[in-house]
């Protein structure tokens, strides 16, 4: 009769780590069958960070304005010149002349246009350079300054076109088009706390010569696209953010939801939208296109 030898603890170890390796392997390939990788979070950055293509291309026309200051200091526009030199942003720049904007500025002395604001911003961003290039501590070699007509040139140039796959090799397949508002924003951008962004920027004689291999030979300044991201203001925010209206039931259009994230399989439903008829809300996970209300 042959004796039998006893289990030991070991034996059991040995038999558990084979047994749970196929069961590993089993739950690995679920999750990539069932769960594909999310399409709409391939144009995003690291730690959930977005970048607008039209205010990176407005800010590229303030890269391309500044310049070595000439003496005597080149004219700024006036808010006259200024809805000429840019035929794009005339209309919208352009004093508006209507019962209700003469209502609304009643009782109010000097409201300023569109056109004036703009001159004021360039004006202040004028001053700005030419303190942050004459300080003790300057970054660059000589005073430099915003030069109006580089602005118009690169203004017109890029109003006139979309932004392309060159200008971000990542971005979605929609064409876009930079806005005369883009403008505005990217100059306040510049002037916020302030102007403390021109301490931030690339400038010539502080980067290193395989930037500057790149540059064109009178670009002082490169503004990088990290100081136009942002993080996505929606993410980590539990709840559903209801946008738009629809009929007379004023029920909305479209709900913000991160990629992934459980307002997609939620936010959408009647009881939770309160929408009375179809179609259902929809979800908005990024910047609203042009179709979008």
């Amino acid at each position: 009769m042959t004796e039998r030898r006893a289990t030991s603890l070991l034996d059991f170890a040995i038999v558990a780590s084979i047994a749970v390796v196929p069961v590993l392997i089993g739950i690995v390939v679920l999750v990539a069958v069932v769960r594909p990788a999310d399409p709409e979070s391939a144009w995003r950055a690291p730690a959930d960070r977005y970048i607008s293509l039209r205010h990176v291309a407005a800010l590229a026309t303030f890269e391309a304005a500044i310049a070595r200051r000439a003496e005597p200091a080149a004219p700024l526009p006036t808010a006259t010149q200024l809805p000429g030199a840019v035929p794009a942003c005339e209309h919208e720049w352009a004093p508006q002349w209507t019962a209700s904007s003469w209502l609304h500025s009643a009782g109010r002395a000097n409201v300023p246009s569109a056109a004036e604001q703009m001159v004021a911003g360039l004006a202040e961003l004028d001053a700005a350079l030419l303190r942050f290039s004459t300080r003790a501590n300057a970054r660059v070699a000589h005073p430099i300054g915003f030069d109006a007509e580089r602005w118009f040139a690169a203004v017109n140039q890029a109003l006139a076109v979309d932004i392309g796959a060159a200008d971000a090799p990542d971005a979605p397949a929609q064409r876009l088009r930079m806005r005369c508002a883009d403008l505005a924003g990217a100059l306040a951008a510049l002037s916020r706390s302030d102007f403390r962004m021109l301490d931030a920027l690339d400038w010539r004689g502080t980067v290193g010569s395989t930037t500057l291999a790149r540059w064109r030979p009178d670009q002082e300044v490169e503004i990088p696209p990290r100081q136009a991201m942002r993080r996505n203001p929606w993410h980590g925010i539990a709840g559903c953010i209801y946008l738009g209206r629809a009929g007379e039931a004023e029920q909305p259009t479209h709900f913000v939801a991160a990629a992934r994230s459980v307002a997609r399989r939620v936010c959408n439903q009647a009881a939770m939208s309160a929408a009375a008829a179809p179609p259902a809300p929809m979800a908005l996970p990024g910047e609203p296109g042009p179709a979008d209300a």
